[in-house]
């Protein structure tokens, strides 16, 4: 069996423990880094990371194509198996993950229909959504223009936009909804759907209440009987936990929470007057979410 390492994979690469992604920081490399931020907050996994600079076409190389012969980023290789296993194409690379990781299956349906729709959307933006809006931006960005190129997918990538919005609006089934699949309505999305005309152009907060650590982790104790602690950490202490790819970027983020604050610390009474349904609290989260049991 033909080795899917060479001498010319990186050293990274090739020394990397546990799951490591080799990404950049496009559309398409930032879905499955989201997925796992999402899956480390909740289980704590761990995953290693090689920026790819695509524009040198690194990608196109022998080593990378033994990876994934498409020679596209963002790949997964696992190496917790017998032989590093190499996932390529995002929607195969998301599934993988949550296979992988999601034992609690909150990133997922239980359901057997909801999991099929929600296989069904996910398919849907991969040979869709995605493929005309990335060409729809080579087009428009080209030195050269093609007119009949741009037009022919702008009204592609807006046919698609369409589609998402017969399904979000509820036009042929029970209302408005924020998910493409699954129960969820969304509450928001709904009072906004249903008040479009005089929430035009205003700007609304979906957020129940601005919460502190103490809070948090207080309504956690209440909600569920387990003792939690909060500890601060440094900025530097905090990168040293991430990796150095997404480190600078995370930190920001956070601080950003920290001070202006989340949106800025702006009142949220206008936009919880617009429900028509009680919002979620911390602790309605808390008591249904399988990660605090």
């Amino acid at each position: 069996m033909a080795e899917i390492y060479t001498n010319e994979t990186p050293q990274e690469v090739k020394e990397a423990k546990g799951l490591h992604l080799l990404t950049q920081s496009t559309p398409n490399g930032q879905k499955v880094q989201i997925m796992l931020e999402e899956l480390a907050a909740v289980y704590g996994s761990t995953w290693t990371t090689t920026l790819i600079d695509i524009s040198t076409n690194e990608q196109k190389k022998d080593w990378y194509l033994r990876l994934n012969p498409n020679g596209r980023i963002p790949t997964i290789v696992d190496n917790t198996k017998e032989r590093p296993f190499s996932v390529m194409e995002t929607s195969a690379e998301l599934l993988y993950l949550v296979k992988k990781f999601d034992k609690d299956g909150l990133f997922t349906f239980d359901d057997e229909l909801e999991y099929s729709q929600m296989l069904q959307w996910l398919f849907f933006w991969h040979g869709s959504g995605a493929p005309y809006q990335g060409q729809l931006g080579f087009f428009s960005r080209a030195a050269e223009k093609v007119p009949m190129a741009i037009e022919r997918f702008r009204n592609e990538t807006l046919r698609v936009f369409g589609v998402l919005e017969i399904q979000l609006s509820g036009r042929y089934s029970d209302g408005p909804r924020e998910y493409l699949a699954g129960a969820g309505k969304g509450k928001f999305v709904k009072a906004i759907i249903k008040n479009s005309r005089k929430l035009n152009g205003k700007q609304i907060l979906a957020a129940t209440a601005y919460y502190t650590p103490k809070e948090i982790l207080s309504t956690v104790f209440e909600a569920t009987g387990k003792s939690t602690h909060f500890a601060s950490v440094t900025p530097e202490q905090y990168k040293s936990f991430l990796p150095e790819a997404i480190a600078e970027e995370m930190l920001e983020n956070h601080l950003f929470v920290e001070k202006p604050g989340y949106y800025n610390g702006a009142e949220l009474d206008e936009s919880l007057s617009i429900l028509e349904d009680k919002p979620t609290t911390w602790k309605d989260f808390v008591v249904k979410s399988g990660a605090f049991k």
